[in-house]
């Protein structure tokens, strides 16, 4: 189990520099519609990286040797970049009028249990996770439902979200009732969780593999 957790993280770890690539050249040939899909994408990088840093205790948190501070920033910065993609793509009036309430909102609830007591920081908590995730959700329904009606759109990059955050949340959810259980059912859910999380990318990738489908143009001879 653990051999196969440790093969899925090679696997993920290859996808994200794989999007990374293939998402700056689009971004480079004017693809500005996936740039706050390249800006999570680099997030996730650098925060594996920073984890990995941490893990190795290359790197020291406020003298701890624990990666909850950059668990807790990429929730952050997830919520934050994900919602501006939807910001962008969502065409409703009635959302873009209250998506920056809906964006502050989410942020300040968030953020107030670790404003309050600091040392939450430094811990790893469910809050700012199960605040922040169903917010997304919502977003990813009413861009589902603007898709059925118009075809032009990411549903590829949807789907994925959709998919990753939703298993986060359960994943995330379900921890606590993991304590008593045999090592491998813990690994288990962590391995279905990381699954959803390649989906994504995976998903990320192909959506980017259309639009360089659609700049190609048959040459005339």
């Amino acid at each position: 189990m653990d051999q196969l957790f440790s093969m899925l993280r090679l696997v993920y770890d290859g996808l994200l520099i794989t999007n990374l690539i293939f998402f700056s050249i689009a971004l480079i040939k004017g693809k500005k519609d996936f740039k706050f899909i390249f800006l999570y994408i680099l997030a996730s990088i650098l925060t594996e990286g920073c984890s990995y840093l941490v893990e190795k205790n290359y790197v020291l948190i406020l003298g701890e040797q624990s990666n909850a501070p950059l668990f807790l920033a990429f929730v952050f910065i997830q919520f934050i970049f994900l919602s501006l993609f939807y910001r962008q793509h969502i065409v409703s009036k009635e959302f873009k009028k209250w998506f920056p309430y809906l964006l502050f909102t989410g942020l300040v609830v968030a953020a107030a249990p670790y404003v309050w007591q600091p040392s939450e920081v430094m811990k790893h908590t469910m809050w700012a996770s199960l605040i922040t995730i169903p917010v997304l959700l919502i977003m990813s329904v009413f861009y589902f439902l603007q898709l059925l009606n118009d075809k032009k759109g990411y549903p590829y990059i949807n789907i994925g979200i959709f998919l990753a955050i939703g298993s986060n949340v359960i994943y995330l959810t379900s921890i606590k009732f993991q304590e008593d259980v045999d090592h491998w059912a813990g690994r288990i859910t962590m391995i279905i969780n990381l699954f959803t999380t390649i989906a994504l990318h995976i998903l990320l990738l192909y959506q980017c593999y259309k639009y360089f489908k659609s700049q190609t143009r048959p040459s005339i001879t």
